[in-house]
């Protein structure tokens, strides 16, 4: 009756389609989360605050120093930390605006909002934490340089890196998350990751999922990178990497991460 109704025969679906339809999500805005990098207007009129991207977190001395200078300068002496572990110079007038962001660049920082750069955030690491097992540091920016070289983003993606399961840097609430563990390597180990995705906080919060079990860290930015460039090409208009995610099954992207030919 119901066929005839809508003049359209039933299509029957097996088990993993129903469990997929039960867990599908319809896609979520994208996010903003690192909107706060460049220059954006203050409640004051006339005045600026400037968001700073600061690579994992980590700043030379000379840096520092230059930026305390550029906030005496051009602001009021003021600067702020985000979670992102980046900076934020406020109270800055739209004439000053140009030569500060020269001077910032000058200091080898960025200004211009980067989809992967703006995102990722490391714990201290094995550098000065005797609970980690890796050099989360080191290793984030060597995948911000490799991602952003081979994985343009449309939309924000946060990679968060754990020493340890403290979880200082949070990687269970990340787009990916990282935490850090020893690989076994014949006779040695090497520094790796258990990843996680999916993860999130507020209105879309979600405990990740793990996808991988003890990555050697040289093995990882290809892994990465080929998971990226799946959401690139088979995600839906304006949905979310959490999203994109949530509606695949961890069996899926295993088979993703671990594909012998890289994505094109």
């Amino acid at each position: 009756a119901v066929e005839e109704d809508l003049n359209s025969p039933l299509i029957k679906l097996n088990a993993s389609e129903i469990t997929l339809l039960r867990s599908w999500n319809p896609p979520q805005p994208v996010a903003t989360e690192h909107a706060h990098i460049g220059s954006h207007p203050q409640k004051q009129e006339g005045l600026f605050y400037v968001g700073i991207g600061i690579p994992a977190g980590v700043l030379t001395p000379e840096q520092l120093n230059g930026l305390a200078d550029l906030s005496d300068r051009f602001g009021n002496g003021e600067l702020r930390l985000t979670v992102w572990q980046n900076l934020l110079i406020p109270n800055v007038t739209k004439e000053d605006l140009d030569s500060l962001t020269r001077e910032v660049v000058a200091l080898g920082l960025h200004v211009e909002p980067s989809n992967i750069r703006s995102g990722v955030i490391a714990c201290t690491g094995n550098s000065y934490c005797k609970f980690a097992s890796a050099n989360t540091k080191g290793h984030a920016r060597e995948l911000m340089d490799y991602l952003e070289e081979r994985c343009p983003m449309e939309c924000p993606i946060n990679i968060h890196l754990t020493g340890c399961s403290h979880s200082c840097a949070q990687h269970y609430i990340g787009d990916i998350g990282l935490l850090a563990t020893q690989v076994k390597s014949g006779d040695t180990t090497k520094e790796g990751y258990h990843v996680f995705v999916g993860g999130g906080f507020g209105d879309k919060k979600e405990i990740g999922r793990q996808i991988a079990k003890a990555v050697a860290f040289d093995d990882l930015p290809l892994m990465l990178e080929r998971l990226l460039k799946k959401f690139n090409s088979d995600s839906w208009p304006q949905e979310s990497f959490q999203s994109f995610t949530q509606r695949q099954s961890v069996e899926t992207m295993e088979d993703w991460i671990h594909a012998a030919t890289e994505m094109k």
